[in-house]
């Protein structure tokens, strides 16, 4: 079964700004997808989310995962630690630590991109010219981590309910590229 994971970032929610409309357009299709509540609030521990991935995505499932700053990373990180999926898609990720100490347990060690593309079939990344949090080119290093196809939106922020997006049809296009392969 064709299951999608879209996972949120540091203080948002599961269904704010594209990420419900993008699971609910996946509904509409007839697509699985859920939108996890990303545990530990304001407060996040990389593993608590890599566990949860680990969780709710199972071996025999044709697993996607979509992942939006913070949850870019996750997503990132489980495939790292032996997760799997058929296809991801990551959003305004941030390639280097981030100056807040309080996610360090997600940047403590630099990501293992040999892993992580051993670990899923398609990548593809998005990233707003713009974006006020995260720098493009933080975007363009985990692309080229991958190996991937590198999306830059203009004036597109920081891809989020607060930078105006909600909703993401240039996502919804490259999900069902990847699900096509």
């Amino acid at each position: 079964m064709k299951k999608v994971f879209i996972v949120h970032g540091l203080g948002s929610a599961p269904d704010h700004a594209w990420r419900g409309w993008l699971g609910k357009k996946l509904t509409e299709m007839g697509i699985h997808a859920e939108l996890p509540q990303m545990p530990g609030g304001d407060d996040p521990i990389c593993d608590e989310w890599v566990d949860l991935l680990k969780n709710i995505t199972k071996k025999e499932d044709e697993n996607y995962l979509i992942g939006h700053s913070l949850g870019a990373r996750a997503v990132l990180k489980f495939l790292e630690s032996g997760g799997e999926a058929k296809g991801v898609i990551i959003v305004s990720g941030r390639f280097g630590s981030p100056k807040s100490d309080i996610l360090h347990s997600f940047y403590d060690n630099p990501l293992n991109f040999k892993k992580i593309k051993e670990s899923a079939n398609f990548f593809a990344v998005f990233h707003g010219d713009n974006d006020p949090n995260i720098p493009c080119e933080d975007g363009r290093k985990i692309a080229e981590g991958l190996d991937s196809k590198f999306m830059v939106i203009e004036n597109g922020g920081h891809l989020s309910g607060k930078a105006g997006w909600n909703e993401f049809p240039e996502v919804l296009e490259e999900l069902l590229k990847i699900m096509d392969n």
